[in-house]
């Protein structure tokens, strides 16, 4: 299986034309895809609402679009070797089509760092808090697409790594791979960072 790569190519040859809507699906096929649609909906708006700064409103336009766009795809999609793979494909795009119509401030990245505090956090100077957060989310931009994915699911929404597999169209393995390198890099990155601001007050 094709672990949530880039977009299939086309159908078989001699499918019909895809059904501009579900409702236009063959009975089965449309079971399957509101099944679908009923399984995956939460977690694809938490994640939706999480990437584009909390708001309810954009996340219910990204998840109505992306929705909408698997129904139209959803017989194409039966052809293909990883249908779950392509369906977050499709969110992705829609919550950057959104993102960029709205331009939300970014998220706040310290929440994905948690495994990273101290308990003298508390107690810390808010310069070396302030400059924390600037260095975890400057040290977030350098993860793969994937990796950003799998600690937002998983550290920040606390889904589990079964769940995360489904959505994504992965293994549960490849989840705790992806979250145990993402973790590691972000580990070297803030060290790094750390390392060059006692640098410069040295």
């Amino acid at each position: 299986m094709s672990e949530g790569g880039p977009e299939e190519p086309g159908g078989a040859v001699g499918l019909p034309d895809r059904p501009r809507s579900i409702d236009q699906l063959p009975p089965g096929l449309r079971a399957a895809c509101w099944d679908f649609h009923e399984t995956s909906y939460d977690q694809y708006w938490d994640f939706a609402c999480d990437c584009l700064g909390g708001s309810h409103a954009d996340a219910d336009e990204a998840v109505d679009a992306a929705f909408s766009a698997i129904g139209d795809e959803w017989l194409r999609m039966q052809t293909m070797a990883n249908p779950p793979g392509f369906a977050w494909r499709i969110l992705k795009f829609r919550i950057e089509n959104v993102r960029r119509k709205k331009r939300p401030e970014p998220m706040d990245p310290i929440d994905l760092t948690t495994f990273e505090t101290s308990a003298d956090e508390a107690a810390e100077d808010p310069y070396h808090q302030l400059t924390r957060r600037i260095a975890a989310y400057q040290a977030m931009q350098h993860l793969t697409e994937r990796q950003r994915d799998v600690l937002i699911m998983t550290t920040r929404l606390t889904d589990t790594d079964q769940e995360t597999a489904e959505r994504m169209g992965i293994t549960p393995a490849t989840v705790r791979t992806t979250r145990r390198d993402a973790k590691q890099k972000l580990r070297q990155l803030l060290a790094t960072e750390t390392d060059h601001s006692d640098g410069m007050t040295s």
